[in-house]
């Protein structure tokens, strides 16, 4: 008798033991993140003073900038640190105190070397040394190889909303060179260069649409490359061609030719997306509102959600390579190393998969999906127009003969998932 309780007891252990060890190896990605601890910053006068914002910036190696900022109606500091070891260890960068302040912007030029912007003076800080230029608020600002690049805004008494200038800074910062003045405009923006002559400049007009503008020279003169009514937030181009735009409710646009066509593709779940990165053009994240997370493994054709365990709104993400990850909420940033999420991420990818044919289709074609599950499918224009929209149930023949002859992108959208593919229309 009191063997048979020894053999169903052990029995009982191992099951626990065995669904323990499935749990550990096969559980979802919320045991991937993990949470950094971060530095206080020591800043002198700080009794009494509301606390301001906090930021972060990383180097393509994996040198992180962290600094805090806090304020009263007339003291304002900053403190900024460096870490190569997720703030094991640490060591001050810069630490200043103003009669007046702003956010405070962080740009991470190397491994060693961070550019700050705070109010009405841009500096470049190594440990402890700092060189800057003063007398305007430069915001955004993008540095590359010999240049920096910065927008001034200028509330304009004429013309409703700001004035943008652009300015062009050496390295030094020891000159500034107007090159070209964008008017009506919001006071926030995203200024991206792909190397030193060539760069992007997303904003809007007030009142109207949202825009990307495009510089081959140095940013002496633009012209729209993009216009969306949908609300664009972010940019990012990981290579001199490919980029990435994202926007509200989910909305994603790619070029593959330096902004000269994009196409429309939408994140499921419809969240407010606030930052983009890519380490090469297929490979990359988008983020925004209330935690939302999403990885693509092939040019934004399909995305995979990720349960980055934050309810807050993701302001950064960023790859140091495709292994590791950081994303920034501005209070909290996490890092995700992808130990054991390689299956899930390839599961998630392909959970929406189809085929179309005949392509190119005349008067109607077949698509062919791997699920019976209720899907919806939308057909749009180039310029993202939707032109036709249904519930399908695996595979379904779609009547396209009112369409005329052209490009269009297809989007197939499950519960879990999204995937798009282009249809070409000849008559």
């Amino acid at each position: 008798m009191h063997l048979f309780c020894v053999i169903a007891l052990m029995k009982k252990l191992f099951t626990t033991l065995a669904v323990l060890f499935f749990t550990l190896i096969y559980s979802p990605s919320f045991a991937q993140w993990h949470k950094l601890t971060l530095p206080s910053i020591y800043l002198g006068n700080s009794n009494g003073i509301p606390f301001g914002n906090q930021t972060v910036s990383i180097s393509s190696n994996n040198n992180i900038f962290y600094g805090r900022a806090q304020m009263d109606p007339t003291y304002f500091e900053f403190g900024v640190v460096g870490t190569n070891d997720d703030f094991n260890t640490y060591y001050n960068v810069y630490t200043d105190s103003r009669t007046n302040g702003d956010n405070l912007l962080l740009h991470a030029l190397n491994d060693s070397t961070c550019q700050i912007s705070y109010r009405d003076i841009l500096y470049t800080a190594t440990k402890n040394t700092s060189r800057s230029i003063g007398n305007l608020e430069f915001t955004p600002f993008f540095s590359i190889k010999q240049h920096t690049y910065a927008v001034n805004y200028i509330s304009a008494a004429s013309t409703p909303g700001f004035t943008a200038n652009v300015y062009y800074l050496n390295t030094s910062l020891s000159t500034k060179t107007l090159k070209d003045t964008i008017n009506n405009i919001s006071s926030y923006g995203n200024l991206y260069f792909t190397n030193d002559s060539t760069g992007y400049f997303l904003n809007y007009y007030l009142p109207g649409n949202y825009f990307i503008k495009k510089t081959n020279n140095y940013a002496g003169t633009w012209t729209n490359v993009l216009t969306s009514v949908s609300h664009l937030n972010n940019l990012y181009f990981p290579t001199n061609n490919v980029g990435y735009v994202v926007g509200d409710s989910g909305l994603v646009y790619k070029t593959s030719n330096a902004g000269s066509s994009w196409s429309k593709y939408n994140i499921p779940a419809n969240n407010n997306l606030y930052t983009v990165h890519f380490t090469n053009p297929d490979t990359g994240y988008v983020a925004g509102a209330s935690g939302a997370l999403y990885k693509t493994l092939n040019g934004g054709l399909t995305w995979s959600a990720e349960a980055s365990t934050d309810t807050n709104t993701i302001s950064m993400v960023q790859m140091v390579n495709d292994s590791t990850v950081y994303f920034w909420d501005s209070y909290n940033l996490y890092k995700n190393n992808y130990a054991n999420s390689t299956t899930s991420i390839k599961k998630n990818v392909n959970e929406t998969n189809f085929n179309i044919y005949p392509n190119p289709a005349q008067n109607n074609f077949t698509i062919e999906t791997n699920s019976n599950d209720k899907q919806n499918l939308k057909i749009t224009d180039v310029n993202g127009k939707q032109i036709l929209a249904q519930t399908i149930n695996g595979t379904t023949s779609i009547d396209v003969s009112s369409l005329s002859a052209g490009i269009y992108n297809l989007s197939l959208t499950s519960s879990q998932s999204v995937a798009n593919k282009r249809l070409v229309i000849i008559k």
